[in-house]
């Protein structure tokens, strides 16, 4: 599990999150900066900004995404810690 309430924790786990979605393919150097959703149903939310490789398709964003889902427990926001409204998790281009 990574800490992604740290700067360290986060660069890692993004680092290994586009790795797992992009399935090897060569990404570019330059970046774009999306935003990284997660709902529970208090209809709290979790998210992040951060820079991803421009040319990550919209498949492997909503594999990021899924990544996220999987990583971030939601301590923060409802007493059942294992679980998110998938259906309101999403990323979008900022």
């Amino acid at each position: 599990m990574y800490d992604l309430n740290t700067k360290t924790g986060l660069v890692d786990f993004l680092s290994d999150a586009i790795d797992r979605a992009s399935d090897g393919r060569q990404l570019s150097k330059e970046t774009k900066k999306v935003r990284i959703n997660l709902s529970a149903l208090t209809r709290l939310y979790w998210d992040v900004e951060i820079d991803v490789p421009n040319n990550l398709s919209r498949s492997e964003l909503d594999d990021l995404v899924r990544e996220f889902y999987d990583e971030v427990d939601g301590s923060d926001f409802v007493e059942d810690n294992e679980y998110w409204e998938w259906e309101n998790c999403y990323w979008e281009k900022i």
